[in-house]
């Protein structure tokens, strides 16, 4: 099982679109593959870049904007950034959930159900980059499954790679806003006036929703990622 973290923003608005509604999800990465899946789906666009909707997009992705939007029963395309090569990336090994502070505790809870022989989890980082907001979300992440495990599947958790290091940089974040709102993901939403994303980012365990990845298609030589409140088969 694979855990990918993209707090800011894709996985609190994936996250966001299906508890306000919306019945399925397609993650990608380009503007041109937006507009053809939207048009085949009959989609709502949802993106930003540079901090507006690009031309002919009903929203941009910000979750305060998301939040007060009607959606239910809509199909919806998210242009991402970072998500779509990570998605993809975990997808590979097995099955694959995408994970932010707002589904953090949901996360957790479903890797001790599932009680997998390993679990990965994948930082979507910036510009190709570690950011502190995932990095700080994933030591939250692998704390709670940590402390749960033993407790609800009575086998201990072995840490492995950059789990230790995810677990110190929590520990030197008194506040989830405050990690937020220094990493270079928060500063880019705050100079673009999105302050408010970070405080609704920065509420743990505010959903139960978990978007799992059920489908992966190549368009126009660019990944497609379909996410869905429930795991494949």
């Amino acid at each position: 099982m694979s855990l990918v973290v993209d707090v800011l923003r894709s996985a609190t608005a994936a996250a966001m679109l299906f508890d306000r509604g919306v019945i399925g999800v397609f993650v990608v990465d380009g503007l041109r593959v937006a507009r053809r899946i939207a048009a085949r789906e009959n989609a709502l666009l949802i993106g930003e870049r540079d901090g507006m909707p690009p031309e002919g997009f009903n929203l941009g992705n910000s979750p305060a904007a998301l939040r007060r939007a009607r959606l239910e029963g809509k199909m919806a395309v998210l242009l991402a950034a970072e998500s779509p090569r990570a998605l993809a990336f975990a997808a590979a090994r097995g099955k694959t959930a995408l994970v932010g502070l707002n589904n953090v505790v949901a996360a957790a809870d479903a890797v001790c159900a599932a009680e997998p022989r390993q679990i990965d989890v994948v930082c979507a980082g910036l510009a190709g980059a570690p950011d502190l907001a995932d990095v700080m979300a994933a030591g939250l992440l692998v704390s709670l499954i940590a402390r749960n495990a033993p407790r609800t599947v009575n086998r201990d958790v072995s840490l492995h790679g950059a789990a230790h290091f995810c677990l110190s940089v929590l520990r030197m974040t008194s506040d989830p806003l405050d990690g937020l709102w220094v990493s270079a993901s928060g500063s880019a939403l705050r100079n673009g006036g999105f302050e408010e994303d970070l405080a609704i980012a920065s509420a743990v365990g505010t959903t139960e929703t978990l978007p799992w990845v059920t489908e992966i298609e190549i368009v126009d030589g660019r990944r497609v990622i379909r996410l869905s409140p429930l795991p494949a088969a």
